[in-house]
């Protein structure tokens, strides 16, 4: 190479590993896709946010328990490990630290890093059928990153329970879309527009019933950008259109959904769909899967891009509380340039000792044709504490 080519070269390099190890791990709460393999298809048996997500409900937190962990006793499971008893009905409380250990090797350099993330807390009251949830954290991750230890909050709104069923709710947080994942790296997360730091302002209403569910969401655009935990340059932050996600919970083991956005910014608008799924394979093995078809037309430079983004996760229960998997996902947000390709499949293992820990390490082939066209192997260690 040419040392232009070289210097352009390793600043593709050093973004990416950078910017993988921001976005790649779970934060702000727990989502258990794969207890469906228990009967739970709905995430609001477990959190507050009828999307999943954020601070557990007092019947999550036993759930982490009795499905999740492999070891506990009486209580553990309570804010405290059980120590000043339960928490008042109308208080929820939560939050989270991460520490994580990542490894990249490319044909350039082999790079590790390790820093803390995540190190927050979070609040939800109930008033009969209203209830308010917000978190406020202080911003974590290795030098560099933007905002470094200021005052953050990633999510705050409102709701109301209508019905038992049917809700509404307004504030900053994701539009319901596609499958849930913690991890914001996921191509189905951060190249669709719910990175971390991409929330904003919305609108929704929800119909969670037992074999069926409704999100309809209103997007209103950027909310308290200035100063926000990762100044994204993503303008799907200042994104206002609308989105719309449904999911049937067929035989008592399969959840099958589709999703719908439309958004428009004064830079681009695009239609995203997709398909998703959260399959009980038997009591001991799951699949989720979701692929995603965008179409996006650039207002600036008149130009169009149509691409398609899939995620899918295997998954197997070796004991209680630990889990195998193996992992594929691909990324070709413009079919007419190969640039826009990226592609990775590996394995990993996530451990819940006990309630309030969790522990996960991961080793992938990954290829972004950005920034080099051969397959570079990554790794990472994550340590979680949840409140």
């Amino acid at each position: 190479m040419t040392p232009m080519k070289n210097s352009l070269f390793a600043i593709s390099v050093n973004f990416f590993a950078f910017l993988i190890p921001i976005l790649s791990l779970s934060s702000t709460g727990l989502a258990f896709p794969e207890l469906v393999r228990h009967g739970y298809p709905n995430c609001i048996a477990c959190h507050v946010s009828p999307s999943g997500g954020g601070v557990l409900t007092d019947y999550g937190r036993s759930l982490s328990k009795e499905l999740v962990s492999t070891w506990s006793y009486e209580n553990e499971e309570l804010v405290g490990h059980g120590l000043f008893g339960k928490t008042p009905d109308w208080l929820q409380l939560g939050g989270d630290l991460n520490f994580i250990q990542l490894y990249n090797d490319n044909d350039t350099a082999i790079q590790t890093r390790n820093f803390w993330m995540d190190n927050e807390i979070e609040t939800a009251f109930h008033w009969g059928r209203f209830y308010l949830d917000s978190n406020l954290g202080i911003q974590r991750g290795p030098t560099g990153t933007p905002n470094l230890n200021n005052a953050i909050s990633s999510h705050h709104y409102l709701g109301y329970f209508i019905t038992d069923e049917l809700s509404v709710r307004f504030g900053k947080f994701y539009p319901a879309y596609g499958l849930n994942l913690p991890n914001h790296a996921a191509v189905t997360r951060a190249q669709l527009g719910f990175d971390q730091g991409d929330e904003h302002l919305n609108i929704e209403a929800a119909y969670l019933g037992e074999k069926w569910d409704l999100f309809i969401t209103g997007l209103l655009g950027k909310a308290d950008l200035e100063g926000a935990a990762i100044e994204s340059t993503d303008p799907a932050i200042d994104e206002h259109g609308a989105a719309l996600s449904s999911s049937l919970w067929l035989l008592e083991r399969f959840k099958l959904g589709l999703s719908f956005l439309y958004g428009s910014t004064d830079s681009y608008h695009r239609i995203l769909s997709g398909f998703y799924g959260i399959l009980k394979l038997s009591q001991k093995f799951y699949l989720l899967t979701e692929w995603d078809w965008q179409s996006k037309d650039d207002r600036l430079s008149h130009t169009e891009a149509r691409g398609f983004v899939d995620y899918n996760e295997f998954g197997f229960e070796a004991y209680k509380g630990i889990n195998l998997y193996i992992v594929q996902e691909e990324a070709y947000m413009d079919l007419n340039s190969v640039l826009t390709r990226d592609d990775s499949y590996g394995l990993g293992f996530k451990f819940y000792p006990r309630p309030h820990f969790e522990f996960q390490g991961e080793y992938r082939k990954e290829r972004n044709m950005a920034a080099f066209m051969d397959y570079a192997d990554t790794a990472f260690l994550m340590a979680h504490y949840y409140f």
